[in-house]
This record gives structure tokens, C-alpha cells and sequence, in this order.
């Protein structure tokens, strides 16, 4: 478990393992609009502190273990079927700064957004499992891993990537949150910047949850707007009337 970032576990009486990493370009983004933090008495935003808060609910919980279980097998190849703004990337983020899956030791890369593999070296020790995750938004030029031991691929529906590495295929999806997940996710979110749960209202979790169908991005977005539009009208609590993203608009109409 990567040590520099807060894990969040939904299950009651898992501990969190505290950040210390500096602020980010999530907190930081926020600072324009540091009024409302101000205003609920938050630390940090609550919500799009992604380098150094990890919220795993069931369904991320249950990837990781799929993932190690199929790495320990030797897959050479794992498909994470998930929509956008499903949490995905923020996910691959994590497993990148593990130094092992289970009981195996691994080099975890993460290839970003326009990376290629131009500059791929062999691993050190054969001992030492070397995983390559890549997101959806990669694109890469005529990609070679042959010294790869595992590739995870992230897709929608039954798209893949184009890789040149041959071997079995596992297929795993990132499901999204049931309503309690996306109200564990409101409550360590806020706790992690310093909040109670008290500011939301829980019409208005409800509300995220169904507008933004259990997703972890439109959830996330959208509550930090309401955080912004309640403290702009001199709320109390953040009321469901005060849940306007867009994004959220859209899936509701």
C-alpha cells in the first residue's frame, strides 16, 4: 500500500494511513475559490484532492483483488472495463505507487497521456513482476512490451488496445457506487478536509447519487459545486436545489 497516500476503506474500522505529501494541483486549483472552504471550515477541498486521497469503495476494493489475483496467476493481459469518470485513472494512480500485488513483489508503471514506450527498459531482476497500466486516454506508438509481465489496459465495452504481446485475456470491471458508497465517499471526503457530514444534507447525497449514476467524477464534481453555490447563498447545509453541475444536469434531464 503506497504510503504517501491517505487510503480511505469504506469498511467500519479500517484505518486510514495519513499523507504527507505537499499540496497538490487539485488543492491548489481550488484556492481561487477559498472562500467557501472558509466559509464550512475545510482545510482542503473535500473532493478533488486526487494525489493524495484514495477513497476505495466496494468496487474498487474488488478490482484491486481481481488484479492481484490474475498478476499471481501470470495473465499476461487484464482489460479494467470501466465508463468515464468512473474513477479509473484515479484507481490505475494508486496501483502505480504499490511496490508489490499480494505476495508478489512488482514494478508498477503508469504510462500517461501521450507516452510512449520509446524508452523502455528491461526489468533488473526476473523476481520482481513488471506491470505496465494504461489508461484509456494513452496514445501509443507501436507499442512493445515484450519484457512486460502483465499489461492493464483500461476500455469501455469490448474495446481494447492495439499491444503487441500475445497471452490470455482477463476482463474485469469497475463497477459504480451503490448509494451507500457514494454516502461513505461524501463522509470520509469531507472528514479528510477537516468537515462533518452535517453540511450535506441527505436529500442532496442522494441527489449526486442518482444524477451522477454512482460515478465517482460526477459525484465528486458536482458535490464540490454545491459546496461552492450553497456557501454563495449563505446555506446552513447544502440543499439538494443547490446541485447544479452540469454534468449532473445532463444525466438528470
Amino acid at each position: 500500500m503506497p504510503k504517501e497516500i491517505e487510503y480511505c476503506d469504506a469498511r467500519p474500522g479500517v484505518p486510514t494511513i495519513p499523507s504527507s505529501q505537499p499540496p497538490n494541483r487539485y488543492t491548489t486549483a481550488c484556492r481561487p475559490a477559498e472562500a467557501y472552504l472558509r466559509y464550512w471550515s475545510l482545510r482542503t477541498c473535500p473532493f478533488l484532492t486526487a494525489d493524495d486521497f484514495f477513497f476505495a469503495g466496494e468496487p474498487q476494493r474488488r478490482v484491486i483483488a481481481d488484479v492481484t489475483h490474475y498478476v499471481q496467476l501470470g495473465v499476461r493481459r487484464i482489460h479494467l472495463i470501466a465508463e468515464r469518470r468512473s474513477g479509473a485513472t484515479r484507481l490505475l494512480k494508486y496501483l502505480s505507487q504499490m511496490a508489490g500485488l499480494g505476495s508478489a513483489a512488482a514494478d508498477i508503471v503508469l504510462m500517461g497521456q501521450g507516452d510512449t514506450n520509446r524508452g523502455w527498459h528491461r526489468k533488473s531482476s526476473s523476481e520482481v513482476k513488471q506491470i505496465v497500466l494504461i489508461d484509456r486516454e494513452t496514445r501509443l506508438f507501436r507499442p512493445r512490451f515484450e519484457d512486460v509481465d502483465t499489461i492493464i489496459m483500461v476500455c469501455k465495452g469490448g474495446s481494447e488496445f492495439r499491444v503487441s504481446k500475445d497471452g490470455p485475456t482477463a476482463h474485469i470491471k469497475l463497477s459504480a457506487w451503490s448509494l451507500e458508497q457514494s454516502k461513505q465517499f461524501i463522509c470520509h471526503g469531507l472528514r479528510h478536509a477537516g468537515g462533518t457530514t452535517a453540511i450535506f444534507h441527505d436529500e442532496t447525497i442522494q441527489k449526486l447519487h442518482r444524477s451522477g449514476a454512482g460515478l465517482v467524477g460526477e459525484i465528486a464534481m458536482a458535490a464540490e459545486a454545491a459546496l461552492m453555490v450553497a456557501a454563495a447563498n449563505g446555506r446552513r447545509q447544502v440543499r439538494p436545489e443547490d446541485v447544479n453541475w452540469p454534468g449532473v444536469s445532463r444525466r438528470a434531464a
